[in-house]
């Protein structure tokens, strides 16, 4: 299982106002906390064609009124054993509260091309039926 703290974005995810990290088993494991519903938060990663890739950058670069919209038009993410695009998810086990963000694989390293991207309650839920 993928830590937060493993991420691209873990920084930025571990900095969160709403986000506690949890050290347990002498501090070997670290477990990320949604602190207003205390529900922990889950860690994964998932890789994308380049088709799929720019329509997740669209949906993650849309403004919220239209991010319904975005979502909808993306429909259930299904990821690919390997691509050059790939998605770091921070998802609550709740699901009120999501992070995501995007890289792209290129020269030997991912590149990021959005910002880390947060999402709490209705957002975060309608961010959750991607996966």
């Amino acid at each position: 299982m993928t830590s937060i703290k493993s991420l691209e974005m873990g920084e930025a995810v571990s900095g969160h106002i709403h986000v506690a990290i949890k050290k347990s088993f002498f501090g070997l494991k670290q477990t990320g906390i949604y602190t207003p519903t205390m529900s922990p938060i889950d860690v994964k990663t998932y890789d994308f064609n380049q088709d799929l890739g720019k329509r997740i950058e669209k949906m993650l670069n849309s403004p919220e009124d239209k991010l319904e919209e975005a979502v909808k038009e993306i429909g259930k993410i299904n990821s690919v054993t390997i691509g050059n695009v790939q998605l770091e998810v921070c998802l609550s086990k709740d699901h009120q509260f999501a992070a995501l963000q995007l890289f792209k694989y290129a020269e030997l390293m991912y590149h990021p091309i959005t910002p880390a991207r947060f999402y709490e309650g209705e957002k975060a839920v309608l961010i959750s039926t991607l996966f």
